[in-house]
C-alpha cells in the first residue's frame, strides 16, 4: 500500500468531519475515535509519519487527545474530533 499524501490525508480528515458536522459519521460515535499504532501498517506508512500527521491534525486544531494510551499493551490513544464554532455564531 502506498502511503498517502500530506494534503490528501487533510482532504480525508475535512471529508470526515463534514460527515460529522451533518451528523452521519457513524465511525466516530460521539466524535470520539479509537487510534491505534497498528493503523500505520495499514496505511503502509511508518510510525514516525503516523504520529507527525497526528500531530499536524491535533496542532490543526481537528482533533483533540483524550488519552495518549500506551499505558499497556493494546492501549490505542483515545481521540476527539473538534468541533468548530463559526464566528457568526458569536456575534450578536
Amino acid at each position: 500500500m502506498v502511503p498517502l499524501a500530506e494534503a490528501e490525508v487533510v482532504r480525508i480528515a475535512g471529508s470526515a468531519w463534514s460527515y460529522t458536522e451533518k451528523g452521519e459519521n457513524w465511525f466516530a460515535t460521539g466524535g470520539r475515535f479509537l487510534l491505534a499504532n497498528g493503523t500505520a501498517n495499514r496505511l503502509g506508512w511508518t510510525l514516525r509519519t503516523f504520529k507527525a500527521a497526528q500531530r499536524r491534525l491535533e496542532e490543526g486544531g481537528r482533533i483533540r487527545c483524550v488519552s495518549r494510551g500506551g499505558r499497556r499493551p493494546n492501549d490505542p490513544a483515545r481521540l476527539c474530533l473538534v468541533r468548530k464554532v463559526s464566528e457568526n455564531a458569536h456575534q450578536s
